[in-house]
């Protein structure tokens, strides 16, 4: 996954973004570990697509639900692996609109030169 952020960081493709959303499904279809998946989720939602990343975030809480049903952990553990999740999620957003916005910027400069 490193290896597909650099490239990413060259060139931005829409293509490898899903490339490495559905390899990372296909990695995470037998984990069932909330900190695993945060973990994967931190390191990789700034490079998968938008639609894999939506799916990973929507496993991990309905996995977090599961296990505090079943006792795995009480309710304070859940409020935490919950915030870790939406503090990913918006991580990972917050980087794409940066580097939208840094590139918006430029053609505006651009233009205005």
């Amino acid at each position: 996954m490193r290896g597909i952020e650099k490239h990413l960081i060259v060139s931005d493709s829409l293509d490898v973004r899903k490339a490495a959303g559905n390899l990372l499904e296909r990695f995470t279809a037998e984990v069932d570990t909330v900190p695993d998946l945060l973990l994967l989720l931190d390191e990789c939602a700034s490079i998968i697509d938008k639609g894999s990343r939506q799916r990973l975030v929507r496993k991990i809480s309905e996995i977090i639900d599961e296990d505090l049903i079943a006792g795995e952990y009480d309710v304070n553990e859940a409020g935490i692996y919950r915030r870790l999740l939406s503090m990913y999620n918006l991580r990972s957003c917050e980087v794409k609109e940066r580097k939208y916005i840094y590139i918006y910027s430029k053609m505006e400069n651009f233009f205005l030169s």
